[in-house]
């Protein structure tokens, strides 16, 4: 079974989202002005590039001698 599409109701007036129907909106105090509409998710995309590095042996990083608090 295919998941349900999400749907959000919206305020044809002043154009505030509920995730459920209401008969007022809080927004603009609007009498059923609310209609169902699908939201459309973003499209997955694979993230952020990374750049590849080789890795360093420890004995390589240089350790800095800082003050502490």
């Amino acid at each position: 079974m295919p998941p349900r599409p999400k749907t959000a109701f919206v305020c044809q007036q002043c154009g505030f989202q509920s995730p459920k129907w209401i008969g007022r909106c809080p927004s603009c105090d609007g009498w059923n002005t609310f209609v169902e509409e699908r939201l459309v998710a973003p499209p997955k995309g694979r993230g952020l590039a990374r750049a590849t590095r080789e890795p360093i042996a420890l004995d390589a990083v240089p350790a800095d001698a800082e003050q502490r608090l």
